[in-house]
């Protein structure tokens, strides 16, 4: 009994010695052949103006290169640690918005500060684990399994951070639930948000004809009739109409009594190849593109999608293939697969070999110089008949100096006109570098022209709407007031014009190729709705079809029988607004040869203006239309739609310099500048290198911007000097030898050199004083100076809670100073192992014995 006794205890302690050395070896075994996971893992939300651009996502990859993202600045060295731009470039790249390129992402101070996401320009901010951050994108610390969020803003002077306490909630049809609305601002405590009008799939949510608003304790009651997944949000505007809180997010899931199984995605139809021509554009080939395709759900059923296309690095001239990617979102009803499936797709764009050299007329220069002269020898009149003849000039370059009466006195136009006027008058200005939102004593001529949209969405005649709907967008892109021309009023207007279009691809009920080709440039900024795209492509096709041997169009019926100039000329500027090469004699729009330009420049006379008719002399309504046409294709792009980009009003600048002085008045006085203000310092600095060099000249107080730009920025140097030069030490206290003393004191002198405020930015401040303590230990043994020169013991906390407002520990290196290990090495987690190992042996040695006296 005693030896079965013994033979099990034996057994028992060789099977405990054993599991302790597989614990020590198994993670070995693991690493090397199983499977490994990543190694760093971050949720990553972006929340724009109007919509979420990126759903809540986790993205995961095992390595803090940024190689591939060239306009992100790698410290020397390389990123040792995991910062907020990793979390937002994995995350865009995954949600397909390409992070080079430069017209989706603006990226400052390499990648310090954000200025645009996904097209979107403006204050954009980021939170960890909701708290915000007071460090920029590229320098902040955060941890696997935090929360990075994007948000703008639309008045970072006036705004919240806001986001729901919980943000996926199931409940049942009818079933009454809360959403909690948190807040939190700069300087301010967090709290809960207070009359926030909840939205449901991004509208008002009414309940009762009432709308829903959050309580004093931040809470809102919600009920669904309807299964489904909602995606809520909330909205608060202050007394300017501008949006105070950033989007909130949740999802809620309704479902009915029974359990239905919800579908998820199983496959995506693969889309074919497409050829192009020598000189094809970008936008052209983008067109040609399949516009949707088909994605297979777990239960087999087939659902299409509409496809968003994107192409980088595109050459027309250089023939090759080009990638071009789309992105799509799943239809209501079909979920994520689990693991998640990539919801993207690729399709390849060949250019084909040059057959013949694209030849766009050698006069053209000539020709828009000889009309420009024709007006500056006899100037356009009034704005009611003579507008585009002022958008030509300004598109060319040549707006006329000469100062109109109608620029400073008011021609009593009425602000409810059913007429032009506004619309004409609005325009002229603009091209006379007026500002149409503050005229004529204070009147505001986009607001007047929303303000003529009938309740139908529709502007009057299509002449009207058509030129209504881009105008209002280039001012709203100018950042001017556009009254009620907002996102719902700008739809009904895109629909109503989708209205108007017949079934064989033309606009309106008469003059069918002018109205088709000026809808075209109404359209032109929308063709990512898949309504809009079909509009257009039909559009094309008539056009095309009613295009004559000789390059030119002729409608052959009606008051449009016949071909003419001016038809001409607003073709051209549609097909050009959307992307279309009308230069290529071997393209789409040649007939034998020849091109709409070589049909339009037929009808060029001497003095520079153009015939309406070969057998006519009227040349008014022709020349003005000709000279934008010509300007479009000399710059590739419409004149119409360069407005809203190029044009700054007067009354924004003076507006953005008033604010931008007040700014910086509130900034410290020089001397207390320190790296605590540098948001505020940065972001004034920002918006003033983005305004004109005229309206840098009224920031009267810029001088003491720059200084307190240009000393944060020799703070921010200091610092990175500092955690630069720790960084390059040896990661193990032990190794540093006298010959590190040098450098150790250097260091410490700059430290010494920072405010008090500046030294807490100094992350690895800690490893320097165990460097500094090893030094003067191993000169105490040599018998030497027991102090390293420039050293002194600071007071507070030193980088050990730099980042805690952001629910990060960027002072992770706090307690180190009586450590042998530093973060850098990555050795402290070797410990448990070791000493497992030696409790193993032990064990060993111990059982052997005693088998020997058995």
């Amino acid at each position: 009994m005693n030896l079965r006794n013994n033979t099990i205890k034996r057994l028992v302690s060789f099977l405990f010695a054993f599991a302790l050395i597989i614990s020590f070896v198994a993670p070995s075994v693991s690493f090397a052949e199983g499977k490994q996971e990543s190694k760093y893992s971050v949720k990553v939300r972006i929340e724009g103006r109007d919509s979420t651009f990126v759903k809540p996502m986790l993205v995961n990859f095992d390595s803090l290169e940024m190689d591939g993202y060239p306009r992100i600045a790698k410290p020397e060295g390389g990123f040792k640690s995991l910062k907020p731009v990793h979390a937002l470039m994995k995350a865009l790249d995954k949600a397909g918005i390409d992070p080079n390129d430069e017209s989706k992402l603006s990226i400052l101070y390499d990648g310090t500060y954000i200025g645009m996401i996904n097209g979107l320009e403006g204050n954009w901010m980021y939170t960890v684990d909701n708290k915000s951050a007071d460090l920029g994108m590229n320098e902040f610390d955060i941890k696997n399994g935090q929360e990075v969020v994007m948000y703008y803003q639309e008045n970072w002077e006036d705004s919240y951070y806001t986001w729901f306490e919980k943000e996926a909630i199931q409940v049942k049809k009818d079933e009454i639930f809360d959403l909690k609305l948190n807040a939190s601002s700069f300087g301010k405590e967090d709290t809960v948000m207070q009359d926030a009008v909840i939205l449901v799939n991004d509208k008002e949510y009414k309940q009762d004809g009432k709308l829903v608003k959050t309580n004093a304790q931040g809470l809102a009651s919600l009920s669904f009739k309807e299964e489904g997944t909602y995606h809520i949000s909330a909205s608060k505007k202050n007394a300017k109409g501008e949006q105070t809180l950033s989007r909130a997010y949740a999802s809620v899931e309704v479902k009915g009594a029974v359990e239905v199984k919800e579908a998820s995605i199983k496959s995506i139809e693969a889309v074919k190849n497409i050829k192009v021509e020598f000189g094809t554009k970008e936008d052209r080939a983008l067109s040609l593109l399949p516009k949707t395709t088909n994605i297979i759900d777990s239960n087999g059923k087939k659902h299409s999608v509409n496809l968003k296309w994107n192409l980088n690095s595109y050459l027309g001239e250089q023939p090759a293939e080009y990638i071009a990617k789309a992105i799509f979102t799943l239809p209501e009803g079909v979920k994520q697969s689990s693991p998640e499936m990539e919801l993207k797709l690729t399709a390849g764009i060949l250019v084909l070999e040059e057959k013949e050299v694209v030849v766009i007329n050698k006069d053209l220069d000539k020709a828009i110089k000889a009309t420009s002269d024709y007006y500056k020898r006899d100037n356009p009149g009034n704005p009611t008949g003579e507008w585009e003849a002022y958008i030509g000039l300004w598109a060319s370059g040549n707006a006329l100096t000469r100062e109109y009466d109608w620029e400073v006195v008011d021609p009593g136009l009425k602000a409810d006109t059913s007429g032009n006027e506004t619309l004409t008058y609005a325009y002229s200005l603009l091209a006379q570098g007026k500002d149409p939102s503050n005229i004529w004593g204070g009147r505001n001529l986009f607001a007047e022209l929303a303000g003529q949209q009938r309740d139908n969405g529709v502007f009057t005649n299509i002449g009207k709407h058509v030129f209504s709907i881009v105008l209002l967008d280039a001012g709203e892109k100018m950042g001017a007031d556009v009254g009620s021309w907002n996102a719902p009023n700008r739809q009904k207007a895109i629909d109503e014009l989708l209205k108007m279009q017949n079934e064989d691809g033309s606009f309106a009920s008469f003059s069918y190729l002018d109205h088709t080709a000026m809808s075209l440039i109404a359209l032109a900024e929308y063709r990512d709705q898949a309504e809009v795209n079909t509009a257009i492509n039909k559009a094309l096709a008539f056009l095309k079809s009613k295009q004559t041997e000789n390059g030119g169009f002729d409608y052959k019926a009606g008051n449009e029988k016949g071909e003419n100039s001016n038809s001409i000329s607003l073709i051209i500027q549609g097909l050009v607004a959307v992307g279309e090469d009308i230069t290529n004699h071997k393209g789409a729009w040649a007939k034998d040869g020849k091109t709409p330009l070589d049909a339009l420049m037929k009808y060029k006379q001497k003095d520079g203006s153009f015939l309406w008719k070969l057998d006519t002399s009227i040349k008014g309504p022709a020349t003005k239309q000709a000279l934008v046409a010509l300007t479009d294709i000399k710059n590739g792009k419409s004149s119409w739609l360069r407005l809203g980009e190029e044009i700054y009003l007067s009354s924004v600048g003076e507006e953005d310099v008033k604010d931008l002085i007040a700014e910086i008045n509130k900034l410290p006085a020089i001397e207390k500048i320190n790296f605590d203000n540098k948001t505020e310092v940065m972001g004034a600095y920002n918006r003033y290198i983005k305004l004109p060099p005229e309206y840098k000249l009224k920031v009267t107080n810029s001088a003491a911007l720059l200084k307190a730009q240009e000393k944060i920025s020799k703070i921010e140097l200091t610092i990175k000097e500092i955690d630069d030069g720790i960084w390059d030490l040896p990661g193990k206290t032990s190794d540093i030898t006298l010959k590190h003393k040098d450098k150790v004191a250097a260091l410490l002198v700059k430290y010494n050199s920072l405010s008090k405020n500046d030294k807490k930015h100094v992350k690895y401040y800690n490893e320097l004083q165990a460097a500094k303590a090893q030094i003067d230990k191993l000169e105490k043994e040599q018998g030497g100076s027991t102090a390293t020169p420039g050293t002194s013991t600071p007071g507070g906390n030193n980088g050990s809670d730099t980042g805690s407002n952001s629910g990060s520990n960027t002072g992770s290196n706090s307690g180190s100073n009586n450590s042998q290990n530093s973060p850098k090495t990555g050795d402290n987690g070797i410990l448990m192992p070791m000493i497992l190992l030696l409790i193993s042996g032990a064990v060993i040695v111990l059982l052997s014995k005693k088998r020997k006296t058995i």
